[in-house]
């Protein structure tokens, strides 16, 4: 378990993986009871807290291929009064994004994570991080970002993912980013995965080969799956489940939609509750 990643955030609780909650205030987000409207971020940020985050991860532009396009300068406009809000009532922020110009604005505004989906401006995002003194969450793309659709690898085991990651994190240390972690990206829509039984079989067996990242030295994050498909109204008992496989694997940051649950599972298979 990688402690030192986000450490001022865990405090004495050492040894189990944090909790990365997720919020959005994009309306075409496929989980819809993530989505928040601007009024209502804090209190749910708040909430989100008290059920076992250990940050909050903030979206404003879905992944999902069908999601309108948000202007660039709404997504800065947006992105940045949200950590700003969340960072005024003391919670620690995570935004999403792969625009560096966002992620500039959210880093003046105190956001302690960045959550870096494109590797199109991975150098002057690195140098912002290493200035600020937050940590980067480096997630896979075969794309310049992950809105540009492209095929995931075609076994979870495939060194593409690994070799990308290998590279970007030398970059990230170079330019003096001492809080680190990768996301293989399998809650990224693929063009090879339109057949939901094709997505969940490569994001189970890549839960499974979590613990190869390690080799990397940093932390190792995954998104955990809701599979629609299987689940239907149980969707939200689905996270859970997949956070067993991702515990056992090693795996030291749980991005889920689920913060209580998730959590309640970490105590029951690392503390005996």
């Amino acid at each position: 378990m990688n402690d030192a990643f986000l450490g001022d955030l865990r405090g004495s609780d050492a040894g189990r993986p944090l909790v990365l909650g997720v919020l959005n205030l994009s309306k075409d987000s496929s989980y819809r009871t993530s989505i928040v409207a601007k009024g209502d971020l804090v209190r749910r940020a708040r909430l989100s807290q008290l059920e076992g985050a250990d940050i909050v991860d903030v979206g404003v532009e879905s992944t999902n291929a069908s999601a309108a396009r948000v202007p660039l300068r709404d997504q800065q406009a947006v992105a940045r009064d949200a950590v700003a809000s969340l960072v005024a009532a003391a919670v620690p922020a995570s935004v999403e994004t792969y625009d560096a110009d966002t992620a500039a604005d959210c880093l003046a505004e105190g956001a302690r994570l960045l959550n870096l989906t494109g590797q199109q401006s991975d150098a002057r995002v690195f140098d912002m991080c290493a200035e600020h003194g937050a940590g980067v969450l480096i997630c896979y793309s075969p794309e310049a970002n992950v809105r540009h659709v492209g095929d995931s690898p075609d076994s979870a085991d495939d060194d593409a993912v690994l070799d990308q990651l290998a590279r970007r994190v030398a970059l990230a240390r170079a330019a003096g980013v001492t809080e680190i972690a990768v996301d293989p990206g399998i809650g990224f829509f693929y063009a090879n995965q339109v057949d939901p039984s094709v997505r969940i079989r490569y994001q189970v067996e890549a839960l499974a080969a979590s613990g190869r990242f390690q080799q990397l030295g940093v932390a190792v994050c995954q998104s955990l799956p809701h599979a629609f498909h299987l689940f239907g109204e149980h969707h939200r008992s689905a996270e859970v489940g997949f956070a067993t496989l991702a515990i056992l694997a090693g795996v030291d940051l749980l991005r889920t939609h689920e913060p209580g649950p998730v959590r309640a599972l970490i105590a029951a298979l690392l503390d005996g509750g």
